[in-house]
């Protein structure tokens, strides 16, 4: 018969674009499965992650794009970080994005592009690759190009290390609307997956931040930033505590509506070593991930 199609989507988190393909752990979630159905022909794992993409992001994936992979059953997604990210720099998420002629083109693959709006000559250079050089060109003059050694990591963990740390506080006490505006956003993604008669499985997100980190912990950290030259970075805690209430929103919205959720912040909580920055598995962390999915997939996955 036809394999079970599961599809991972979300943010770096899932696309784990530093880790080899067969490290990354919707690969290896697929492997354990196949290992528990006991046929390699019953189950397939897709991931179709984009580094930096937030909830309303992967709502237009599912619109627009995951309609050419047919036979999707079960969409796995690992959200919090980026809408996170973006609340702290003040980024607002507008759902118009969605029907933003040069957001759908360019900041997604050609294949996906199906025709519903009508691009530009502009909007169809960027997708060319000199346009791709070019922007390639700026970035390495600026030193933040994510090369394949990763040794731009190296630049923004010496940024943070001398950075002035700035209390958000005050910004985390009116974090509720906000809470309910990702919570919009959730919903919207749930109810197109429903309409695709494709079941959602949410996953909450680990990350390394926390109180009393070691020296050695503090020194992978890069994230926060809070203007573009980096010098200033958020409070770690405060970081860590911003998280924690977007997946506790996350956990509440699929409780609330009967959404299967898996906490993998609670359940990563207490493992040591598997993170290579603040919030992106090693490869250690993306095998203990798949382990913890495999198990609490055998009783969602029919």
């Amino acid at each position: 018969g036809e394999p079970v199609k599961i599809l991972a989507i979300g943010g770096s988190p899932t696309e784990c674009v530093y880790l080899d393909d067969t490290e990354a752990w919707p690969y290896l979630l697929g492997e354990r499965l196949k290992t528990y159905y006991g046929n390699n022909g019953m189950v397939w794992v897709g991931n179709a992650a984009k580094s930096g993409t937030t909830v309303i992001m992967n709502e237009l994936q599912l619109r627009y794009g995951l309609s050419q992979v047919k036979g999707i059953k079960y969409i796995i997604a690992l959200c919090g970080i980026n809408d996170m990210n973006a609340w702290v720099l003040g980024k607002e998420q507008d759902k118009n994005m969605l029907d933003n002629t040069y957001w759908l083109f360019y900041h997604n693959p050609v294949s996906f592009y199906n025709g519903t709006t009508r691009a530009s000559i502009m909007e169809i250079f960027t997708k060319t690759i000199l346009a791709q050089k070019l922007k390639s060109l700026y970035y390495i003059s600026k030193g933040v190009v994510q090369d394949s050694t990763g040794s731009w990591m190296i630049k923004y963990r010496a940024d943070r290390a001398k950075s002035v740390k700035i209390n958000i506080q005050g910004k985390l006490k009116q974090i509720s609307s906000e809470l309910d505006n990702y919570k919009k956003r959730l919903k919207d993604l749930h109810e197109t997956a429903y309409q695709n008669k494709e079941i959602i499985i949410f996953l909450t997100q680990p990350a390394l931040w926390r109180a009393n980190l070691t020296q050695e912990e503090e020194g992978l950290l890069m994230f926060g930033s809070l203007d573009k030259k980096g010098t200033y970075f958020a409070n770690t805690k405060e970081l860590f505590k911003a998280l924690t209430l977007f997946n506790s929103a996350l956990r509440d919205y699929c409780e609330s509506n009967n959404i299967p959720c898996i906490d993998l912040a609670r359940d990563m909580r207490d493992e040591k070593d598997i993170f290579y920055d603040d919030f992106h598995f090693n490869e250690k962390g993306s095998r203990i991930a798949a382990d913890i999915l495999s198990r609490r997939l055998k009783d969602i996955i029919k």
